[in-house]
């Protein structure tokens, strides 16, 4: 009878740790093929035994911004399953100079704003010409044989002049 009396404690011990850990993981300690992704999508205890957030789309511009679709999920703390939350991010703002692209992660700006120089910036000492984006070409010359009219590329693409007191001659001091 004893023997018996024994053999009925173990298996209700081992009865109620099965199911204290089935209610404790959700469910799913029965299940081996079951993904623990899928686990921790169903059953939660807070928002880190959900699965990650993923964006769920590419990038795509509205009012000069631009956005991206995410999916995420949270801990239901009431139901205690993982709920999908879907949230559309602003990734970046475009400012005037700049708009942005469907598909494109930056804004691009407006007009690309280059400017060539063929004696490599402001050289009086060598003849030579700019051009710029709109194909303004400038050379450098001399307005009297003591003042020179140098020609250089400034920083934002445009074509910038400088008077030079020098002995001139053919665009050069």
């Amino acid at each position: 009878m004893r023997f018996w009396l024994n053999i009925l404690v173990v298996l209700l011990i081992a009865l109620i740790i099965l199911l204290f850990i089935d209610t404790y993981t959700g469910g799913s300690v029965f299940n081996v093929k079951k993904d623990i992704r899928e686990v921790r999508a169903s059953y939660c205890k807070n928002s880190d035994w959900c699965l990650p957030s993923a964006y769920t789309s590419g990038y795509f511009c509205k009012d000069g911004s631009i956005f991206r679709n995410q999916s995420s999920y949270f801990c239901n703390v009431t139901t205690r399953l993982c709920e999908l939350r879907r949230d559309v991010l602003m990734m970046d703002h475009c400012n005037p100079d700049t708009y942005c692209v469907d598909g494109i992660s930056n804004c691009q700006p407006k007009e690309l704003k280059w400017c060539i120089d063929s004696d490599n910036g402001n050289n009086k000492y060598n003849v030579g010409k700019a051009i710029d984006a709109d194909g303004k070409e400038i050379k450098d010359f001399c307005i009297t044989d003591k003042k020179l009219i140098e020609v250089y590329c400034g920083e934002d693409g445009e074509i910038v002049t400088e008077e030079i007191e020098c002995f001139c001659k053919e665009g050069r001091c």
